[in-house]
């Protein structure tokens, strides 16, 4: 069940790519993706036991998605915005500014949490009893590589070189405090703004499998997977959950030398591939028996604690195997613990119609809709872990793109009124 389930995502992944004109479009995107993380599931991890009922809902819930993206992406004569294919895009004027501002406030939120909280690297970004300024500074470790990975792909002079400069915060702030998931987050907002940029550039079609993006991609994949052991290693040295700076780089120093790997690698290795089979396991008791609707709770646990509606509720650990636990169940999980199956579903749908609208906007050149569109392509990379509008400080790097690109949408319009009034006013002297 599970070949036919990957082969119905393959055959939907590349009807979508028909339908879009690119790999990049959400429908083929995302069955593609999941596609992939099927796949790579049974190939790197066998032995993980997984019921059929997984694998054949998530083919659903694609089917689901790429019929709203269809709704969404519906072409109504939009013209597009003059977008110069072979020069700078005057819409990412601002972006340098706006990824120092974010480098450094990034740093400074490094700074405050180790003078000010210390040296804890195991609590909660989303505590409402923290100080408002670390959620507003975290949420530019998310902003930041989004800027970059825009700006990454505008082809101006060392565009790359600072586009990558704004992964340096996220990236010291991961290695200091051994989250491994910060450097995911904010890879997957860089990569989501990447692609958001390419899309905008090209009009929509992009060649994504180029041999060149091809072999970057797997470079991407084997580091982070190495960068993932690393980091459990480091984090299996640690006894307790506290660790100085100083601590913290003598750990690095002994993590190397240690023999943890073979322990790392069987938790890496639940990262890697354990998503599919929790979510299928679980699935099989929801199909029997649906949970009672949480309407949101699940799916927006950050926002519903933020408001006072809920608390976010840590779900129990999956035995995989032996020593192999996860609690990594797809956003997919929540999606049904706030609708039932089916009517996760429809979520799924109303999600493409929304993505599909993005997808439209961003490539006839509207500027406004690149926030939706980069949320989508991170939302769809972290949903083998959990939705992203779980956490604030992720909804808040969205927002942070958002005001951005409104305030330049703001600037230009009144750039036009003042040509459009010069011009009046140059015609009505020349009629005089």
């Amino acid at each position: 069940m599970m070949i036919v389930s990957v082969t119905a995502l393959v055959v939907l992944a590349a009807a979508g790519r028909m339908a879009g004109r690119s790999w990049l479009s959400p429908g083929a995107f995302f069955s593609a993706f999941w596609a992939g993380i099927i796949l790579t599931g049974a190939i790197g991890a066998p032995d993980y036991e997984t019921p059929w009922i997984g694998p054949a809902w998530i083919a659903l819930a694609c089917c689901a998605l790429s019929a709203g993206c269809v709704l969404g992406d519906l072409r109504r004569g939009d013209e597009r915005e003059a977008v110069a294919p072979g020069g700078p895009d005057r819409a990412y004027d601002g972006l340098p500014v706006a990824i120092a501002i974010c480098v450094a406030m990034g740093l400074a939120y490094l700074v405050a949490r180790i003078v000010i909280i210390g040296p804890v690297w195991s609590f909660d970004e989303d505590d409402p009893d923290l100080p408002r300024v670390f959620q507003i500074l975290l949420t530019t470790h998310y902003a930041g590589p989004a800027f970059g990975g825009l700006y990454f792909a505008s082809g101006r002079r060392r565009s790359r070189l600072v586009g990558l400069a704004a992964l340096v915060a996220p990236a010291l702030t991961a290695l200091v405090f051994l989250r491994r998931s910060w450097l995911l987050m904010s890879g997957m907002f860089f990569v989501g703004g990447l692609f958001a940029a390419w899309v905008r550039r090209q009009g929509g079609p992009v060649r994504l499998l180029t041999p060149k993006r091809m072999a970057i991609g797997g470079a991407l994949v084997v580091g982070l997977a190495g960068f993932a052991i690393l980091f459990q290693m480091f984090r299996l040295q640690i006894d307790g959950t506290e660790a100085s700076v100083a601590d913290t780089a003598a750990t690095y120093k002994e993590a190397i030398g240690s023999d943890h790997f073979d322990e790392s690698w069987t938790r890496v290795r639940v990262i890697l591939f354990g998503y599919v089979a929790p979510f299928s396991h679980w699935m099989t008791q929801a199909w029997d028996r649906p949970p009672s609707a949480s309407w949101g709770a699940w799916t927006f646990g950050g926002p519903f604690r933020l408001v006072g509606l809920g608390e976010r509720t840590r779900i129990d650990d999956f035995e995989l195997q032996s020593g192999a636990l996860s609690n990594l169940y797809t956003a997919f999980y929540s999606l049904i613990r706030d609708f039932s199956p089916l009517g996760a579903l429809a979520a799924m749908f109303v999600f493409g119609v929304i993505a599909g609208w993005g997808y439209r906007c961003v490539s006839c050149g509207r500027t406004m809709a690149i926030p939706v569109l980069i949320g989508f392509y991170a939302t769809t990379i972290f949903s083998p872990l959990w939705p992203l509008f779980r956490y604030n400080s992720l909804i808040g790097g969205l927002a942070f793109v958002g005001l951005f690109f409104a305030r330049g949408a703001l600037v230009r319009h009144h750039a036009r009124l003042g040509q459009t009034s010069r011009h009046a006013e140059e015609t009505r002297w020349t009629g005089a």
